[in-house]
């Protein structure tokens, strides 16, 4: 059985709350039950959240040799954060990047995780990690 690990970058604990005409009315806890629904008997997936770049990076080191891949929205960590892109290619994973919103519609464009990434999901609302898990299952 395959072995995710999904990470969400900061402020994404407030989803449902924040700007909801932008990010959807669903909470993040919302958005894992329905990812586990999905997925619950096909693989075995790993959430965690946070707004620290610190703690981000101690769980992926922490995932070491126990993960096959990680799906990750790196929020506000998606144009600066080449710690936490070190991170993930010290331990050697594939990843796939996801995001919510079109990050190509904001004045930033430019993900510094999305050329190492298996693919990049983004504008699709949560089931952008939907379609991102499913790509896992089927293709490796």
């Amino acid at each position: 059985m395959k072995k995710i690990l999904i990470i969400n970058g900061p402020n994404l604990n407030m989803l449902g709350i924040r700007e909801p005409k932008k990010y959807g009315t669903y909470s993040l806890n919302f958005i894992n039950k329905k990812i586990k629904h999905y997925f619950d008997k096909k693989i075995k997936l790993f959430f965690y959240q946070s707004n620290s770049e610190e703690k981000i990076i101690n769980k992926i080191h922490e995932f070491y040799g126990i993960i096959d891949y990680i799906v990750i929205n790196p929020a506000g960590y998606t144009y600066y954060s080449y710690s936490i892109l070190d991170a993930i290619l010290s331990i050697k994973v594939k990843y796939i990047e996801v995001h919510i919103t079109n990050i190509f519609r904001n004045k930033r464009k430019k993900s510094i995780f999305s050329k190492n990434a298996i693919c990049v999901i983004t504008g699709m609302g949560y089931i952008g990690y939907i379609i991102a898990l499913a790509y896992l299952i089927k293709m490796f």
